[in-house]
């Protein structure tokens, strides 16, 4: 078996082990909040058969409690021009959900009628589980492919064990899930895995895979669109300038004409069901909340104790050091990271609510993990090919962040690590201790 294979087989181990013993889809519904307007899509197109009217919410909203203390219906807006309910979240990861969501249908209606089929009873919750860590199972294999055709077997290993193991995806594909980040973390995983066929082949299937995945990254949160960076920044088989890259699109016209077909078709659920709720084709849904582009809060977002990047995932740090410390041949591939990342950076830092609420460390940067990879295995390849105090340092930095990664994610699971409320005083508090007292938490701000 391959390493990087092995790697991912480590990662679904390790996840489905969580999940089993878990069994949170018996005692903590994870529909509620964010979970609760992503996958509301699904019963209420297939069970209710009110999408726009949502007439049904109320009811199981007092059964189920989708916004614990909210006063009203949480994220549906009414729309004016029509009448109808506008879902704030869009419908991509509710596609993602779907299959698993069917198979719990089917359980609850043919198979055992102990379990309600109202969307919510404990097989559906065990659906939507199982959905978000096979996101995260698939996404890794699915960005093996294309890293070892660009770096070594071992390198590669290496980098998705870091990526599943050493970073936040761990904890949306093991606790908080019901959330967009490990179907996006997918989502963008086939860009590059499309994006890097396309343009070492040419062929048409990739054009289209690589369409139709632009396109669910779109409809599933549009902010992503930005990883269209990807494929136009990717380096060409030859080493070339932009004239060289547009000679190369004019050369594959039929190619690029399948990418945008099929991303339009891949984005029409959303486009048509903005214009059935909201009257237009295009909508942004996120009616009360925009982002402040005048004043990012990007320094919070990296640095800050509350939900910083670079401090709760210091393996990213360590992954953005790739974008400069590598073989000069790989420079060239640095290319879609050098112009994703920061733009991402700075678009998702710039959203009026910079700390999204609850959760683990800077969520929306799961998203961009794929691209990650990419400069985290060039500086792996980089010290690997160094002397054997660089490569014991890299493997020993490797190791820490995956040790820290793990054990702050039991703290969060313990409720040691705040959702929301951390700080400085209160992280060096709780450093390397799994529980605290009262004492501890009159520190949480």
């Amino acid at each position: 078996m391959k390493k990087s294979l092995l790697a991912v087989l480590l990662f679904a181990i390790a996840t489905l082990t969580a999940d089993f013993l878990q069994e949170r889809w018996k005692s903590d519904p994870l529909t509620k909040w964010d979970g609760s307007g992503y996958y509301l899509y699904l019963p209420a197109t297939f069970i209710y058969h009110d999408l726009l009217e949502m007439k049904f919410y109320d009811s199981l909203d007092k059964e189920y409690k989708f916004s614990p203390g909210f006063n009203g219906q949480y994220a549906l807006y009414p729309q004016p021009a029509t009448g109808r309910l506008l879902n704030k979240y869009a419908l991509g990861t509710a596609l993602g959900e779907m299959p698993l969501f069917f198979v719990a249908d089917y359980w609850c209606t043919h198979v055992d009628s102990h379990y309600k089929a109202d969307g919510y009873s404990p097989p559906y919750q065990m659906a939507i589980v199982f959905s978000n860590v096979l996101w995260s199972i698939i996404g890794l294999l699915i960005l093996a492919f294309p890293l070892r055709r660009l770096f070594s077997d071992t390198v590669t290993a290496l980098c998705l064990l870091g990526i599943g193991m050493g970073t936040n995806l761990l904890v949306y594909s093991t606790i908080d899930m019901g959330m967009s980040h490990a179907w996006m973390f997918l989502l963008v995983s086939g860009v590059i895995f499309f994006t890097e066929k396309l343009y070492r082949t040419s062929s048409r299937g990739s054009a289209v895979g690589l369409g139709l995945f632009l396109g669910l990254v779109f409809i599933s949160r549009p902010v992503d669109a930005l990883i269209l960076l990807v494929p136009l920044t990717w380096p060409l088989q030859q080493r070339g300038n932009l004239r060289a890259r547009l000679a190369f699109w004019r050369n594959h016209l039929s190619q690029l004409l399948l990418v945008m077909l099929a991303g339009l078709a891949a984005s029409s659920p959303l486009l048509l069901y903005w214009k059935a709720t909201s009257g237009h084709w295009l909508h942004f849904s996120y009616e009360e909340e925009r982002f402040i582009f005048t004043d990012p809060q990007i320094i919070k977002g990296l640095f800050s104790y509350q939900k910083g990047w670079f401090v709760y995932t210091p393996l990213a740090f360590i992954a953005c050091l790739g974008m400069f410390l590598h073989r000069k041949e790989r420079r060239s591939l640095m290319l879609p990271v050098y112009w994703f990342l920061p733009l991402f950076i700075y678009v998702v830092f710039s959203w009026q609510h910079w700390s999204y609420g609850w959760g683990f460390g800077a969520r929306p940067m799961i998203d961009a993990l794929p691209v990650v990879a990419i400069a985290l295995a060039a500086i792996l390849e980089w010290a690997l090919q160094k002397n054997i105090f660089t490569r014991a340092l890299i493997t020993m930095m490797l190791g820490f962040c995956i040790w820290l990664n793990i054990y702050q994610t039991f703290q969060y699971y313990n409720g040691t690590i705040h959702g929301y409320l951390m700080n400085k005083e209160y992280y060096w508090r709780i450093w390397n201790r799994m529980h605290v007292g009262d004492e501890d938490r009159k520190l949480l701000g």
